[in-house]
Order: structure tokens, then sequence, then C-alpha cells
């Protein structure tokens, strides 16, 4: 009775905490299934190919990049203000040739209708999960759009794909100051100001990345920091905030450049104007900052 009573407060607890819904997964084992794809008729050849996914079964493999370039997910139900994620594993045969536009429609086509949720960066050459956050779609049936972008004629794969409905919003963060591509005094200490709100929690901390390395953190507002001894040239920061269920949001980077500011003289002996006397001695003095 005790392990019957201990396995159901298990069940709840893992149901109540559960931290998204899947609404559609399709590692394509079955096929094209109500997937559409363009093919090489006038655009891309997406197709699914055996032997060359994840784990080496099968995968969607597009090569040439034409018009029309889509492959469309069958249809999925949104619920109204909800946050949602879309994922995939995806890789080039090119590093850097080849990202993935995504979007949804409420029509499975490109009709100009279809909302923007994002891109990938550009493809490595193995496999990597791909992640694309978008919150409070219209409720009702949509479909998922992907685009490839990039050099044509290299093969690009896609596996494993996903769209999950997220039980939290994860946090919003940016950097308020210094302005992206700012000027500052070069071996000075910089003022770095970072915003982080989460709408259905709180902010857990907020982190610091200078030079592409941790810098510091801060777990309460203001979330300020000072990078100190600033160097000449090119410094790039972005800021990762946690909420209170550890989920977390990656800031756009910016990128301030140290500047040597020249030293200042100024001659203060002798004072200006003056007259003096042919072979008389004269006093210089200067400040110099």
């Amino acid at each position: 009775m005790k392990k019957l009573i201990l396995y159901f407060i298990l069940f709840f607890l893992i149901s109540t905490n559960s931290s998204s819904q899947t609404l559609l997964f399709d590692n394509f084992e079955n096929g094209t299934g109500s997937w559409l794809f363009s093919t090489n008729t006038g655009g891309n050849d997406y197709k699914i190919v055996t032997l060359e996914g994840i784990d080496g079964s099968n995968a969607v493999r597009c090569k040439a990049i034409g018009i029309p370039n889509f492959m469309i997910s069958p249809a999925v139900s949104f619920t109204a203000n909800r946050p949602y994620q879309v994922r995939f594993m995806a890789k080039s045969a090119s590093a850097n040739s080849r990202k993935i536009e995504v979007y949804y429609n409420t029509s499975n086509s490109f009709n100009g209708n279809e909302v923007l949720i994002g891109s990938t960066p550009f493809l490595g050459t193995s496999y990597a999960k791909q992640t694309l956050d978008f919150i409070n779609p219209p409720a009702g049936t949509h479909y998922i759009l992907l685009k490839g972008v990039g050099i044509n004629y290299v093969f690009m794969h896609i596996d494993d794909f996903e769209v999950v409905q997220r039980a939290n919003y994860k946090p919003t963060t940016s950097i308020a100051s210094p302005v992206n591509n700012a000027t500052h005094t070069a071996g000075t200490s910089l003022p770095v100001t970072v915003n982080a709100a989460d709408v259905d929690g709180t902010i857990a901390k907020v982190d610091l990345y200078y030079r592409g390395e941790y810098y510091a953190s801060k777990t309460t507002s203001p979330y300020t920091f000072s990078v100190a001894n600033l160097p000449i040239g090119t410094s790039e920061l972005y800021a990762v905030a946690f909420d209170n269920n550890n989920d977390s949001t990656i800031s756009s980077k910016i990128t301030v450049v140290g500047v040597n500011t020249p030293p200042a003289c100024t001659l203060t002996l002798p004072a200006s104007n003056i007259s003096i006397n042919q072979g008389a001695a004269v006093n210089f003095a200067a400040t110099a900052t």
C-alpha cells in the first residue's frame, strides 16, 4: 500500500513539473508521411534518404536550393498564450555553407502569410541540435515551414524534428548599456547594465560573458557589472539570464571598442603674452594628464 501511495505521489510530481508537451515528433523512419517537400523539378530536392540519420537511419536530405524551396510539417494545433519550441537535428556537408529559416503558417504553403520564427546559425558538418523559441502564436491549426539558405548544391540533412509546447516562458534579456559598437577609453573600467525579466516567474541570476569567457554573475537587480581595464580594440559581450525554473536565454552580442586617448599637456609657465629680455633665463612648467 505504501509503495502504491509513493508511486502516485511520484507520478503527480512528474506530471505537474513537466516542462513541455511534444505536439509533433518525426524521425522520418516511416517515410514522408504528411510532410510536403519541394522537389528537384524547379526547386530543392528534399527527400527521405536511408542510412544518413543521426543513428544511421532515415533523414531528410536537401541538395539544390532553388524555387520553390521548402519542407512543410504535418498540421500542429496551437493553444493561445503559450510558449513553443521547434527542435531538430541538422548538419551540412560543408561547414558554414547552409542555414535553415523556420516559419509557421495557417496553411501548408509559402503564400506571404507565413511568420518567421527564426533562423539557425550556419550548420556544422556534424549533427547538432537546433532550437528556436516562439511565443503566443494564434490558436488553431498551423504548419511549420523550413527553408534552406546559403550555398547551392551542398547536402544538408535534417532529422528528429519536433514541435514542443513549453510549460514555462523563458526569460528575456538584453544589454542595456553600452550600446552596440560603442567606444570607451582603453585602460579604464567599462560599466555594463543588463536588463532581464521573466513573465511567469523570477530571475534567478544573470551571467555576463566578456571576450568569449564567463566574467561575473548577479543574482539581484539591478544587474550591473564593471569590466576592469578595457583593452584597446574590439571586445564582445553578451549576457545569459536564468529564471527560477533554470531556463535560460542568451542576449544578443554587442561589441565595444577600446580607444586610446592621447595625453593632454598644458604649458603653465611662462605666462602668455609676456616680454623677456634677451639673454634672460626662462623657466618653463607644464601639466600633463
